[in-house]
């Protein structure tokens, strides 16, 4: 079996300069510095090592004991410590709870607000559709009563019409009669010239 290129060594070497690099660290990154070699194999070193190394940071926490004396005065400072942080929270608490309070009072105040305005927005909406649906049914009682004038119309030019012939038809009689009248006269006067004639000669003779 051929040996690795690279060692354990390098390769941790390289993921340590890449990290002074503040780069990420994977297989293909360690394969890139090193110019060659298999991915896979660089992670799986890489990982092993960052193992073995939080394990001898733990370790070393586990096995470092503080002296009595700096011990007592540790719990004293974290007592302290704990209390200062505690006033802070809570005066933090305070201040959220009443910016929040406030915050919240002002919203509901706007929100109080638009609803007024909505509200008499509706108001003159409601009031615009009723104003509308008055002249809705005034221009429908107009429509309406046009409709009936437009039918008395139209029955008013039918008699009419009935009329006009009516009348044209008596005009025509007239006309006969003037006709008539008027060749009565010029007999009349043919028979009375007639008349007048037969007399003179009568006289005459």
């Amino acid at each position: 079996m051929r040996n690795p290129k690279f060692n354990k060594e390098e390769i941790i070497a390289a993921g340590i300069e890449l990290q002074k690099q503040n780069k990420t660290v994977t297989g293909n990154a360690i394969a890139l510095s090193l110019g060659g070699g298999r991915p896979d194999r660089f992670k799986s070193i890489w990982e092993e090592y960052l193992m073995s190394q939080q394990e001898r940071a733990n370790n070393e926490v586990a096995e470092y004991h503080l002296s009595p004396d700096l011990e007592d005065e540790f719990y004293n400072l974290s007592d302290s410590l704990i209390k200062n942080i505690k006033s802070i929270l809570i005066d933090c608490e305070k201040r959220m709870n009443q910016q929040a309070t406030a915050r919240i009072e002002h919203e509901q105040l706007t929100c109080n607000e638009r609803v007024l305005a909505m509200e008499e927005s509706l108001k003159d909406a409601n009031s615009l559709i009723n104003k509308q649906e008055d002249k809705i049914e005034d221009l429908i009682s107009k429509q309406l009563a046009f409709k009936e004038e437009q039918s008395t119309i139209s029955e008013l030019e039918k008699q009419q019409a009935i009329l006009t012939n009516k009348i044209d038809s008596l005009n025509e009689s007239l006309k006969d009669k003037d006709r008539l009248i008027l060749e009565q006269k010029a007999r009349i006067e043919d028979l009375v010239n007639f008349e007048s004639l037969l007399a003179k000669q009568s006289i005459t003779t």
